[in-house]
């Protein structure tokens, strides 16, 4: 089969045509920023009231940072990331989530702002990677089913005193019934003597 030398040449720089002159980028189509417009897809929303005082609370506190520490503890103590750490900044409404998974269950600890609550979330179910059970809990969220569900509300002012390394051992330990009796008292402050 014989090639003629149009289609043996190399493309062309980018940016010119086939005459050797500069070439214009195609006029954007109009119904393109009417719909983003229209959906208000051009800013992210507006946090709410409750979220930009937990931000300001948790910034300023250890706790992001001590979890933090203990995970990089356990990974060193393992000797292998067992664990998967996600962090994200304000306004995102999850500051931080730690996965585990062991087999084809998923156990996932995670701080995250409802619309009057700051909470500590633990979440353990099957992991499912295919189909519709994907999405179900959020788009990256890692549990197929939710098979266990328990949630801590923390004050803002006693961020101080959660216990961190007992909630890293209560998620590793599968959500035990004992271990959520010692977790019953955080978020708050310790009764003065």
């Amino acid at each position: 089969m014989k090639h003629s030398m149009e289609t043996l040449q190399p493309s062309l720089a980018a940016g010119a045509n086939s005459e050797g002159t500069e070439a214009t980028a195609p006029a954007p189509r109009p119904w393109v920023g009417n719909v983003l417009r229209e959906f208000s897809l051009f800013r992210l929303p507006a946090a709410s009231e409750f979220m930009e005082r937990a931000w300001d609370a948790l910034e300023p506190s250890q706790l992001l940072s001590d979890m933090h520490r203990e995970y990089v503890a356990l990974v060193q103590r393992i000797g292998r990331a067992v664990i998967t750490e996600e962090r994200w900044r304000r306004p995102h409404h999850c500051p931080a989530r730690y996965v585990y998974t062991k087999g084809k269950t998923v156990t996932v600890m995670q701080l995250e702002m409802g619309k009057s609550e700051l909470r500590l979330v633990f979440r353990m179910g099957s992991a499912v990677t295919k189909g519709f059970w994907r999405h179900r809990n959020g788009p990256s969220d890692p549990i197929g089913r939710v098979e266990q569900e328990r949630r801590i509300v923390l004050s803002l002012a006693a961020l101080a005193y959660v216990p961190v390394r007992d909630c890293f051992a209560f998620m590793l330990d599968g959500l035990p019934a004992a271990g959520w009796l010692r977790l019953c008292g955080v978020g708050s402050a310790p009764a003065k003597p």
